[in-house]
């Protein structure tokens, strides 16, 4: 369930930075860089009450404040 829960916070950041950038290219490169952290290694699989969880939780906290978003 919780890498369904990620699936879709990864789609709506996807489908919400178009409208926020007129650089495709810097949105993409952007968008490697969130996927490559939050599948690193560092994260522990993003495990429940691990601190991989905590930082990927603070990582798209800080994202989503980034682009306007609002929680």
């Amino acid at each position: 369930m919780k890498k369904n829960n990620l699936f879709s916070v990864f789609a709506l950041l996807i489908s919400a930075i178009p409208g926020f950038c007129q650089d495709n290219d810097a949105v993409l490169e952007q968008m490697k860089v969130d996927v490559v952290y939050l599948a690193s290694n560092l994260l522990e699989g993003r495990e429940a009450g691990m601190a991989g969880e905590q930082l990927a939780g603070r990582y798209i906290a800080t994202r989503f404040e980034e682009l306007g978003l609002e929680p």
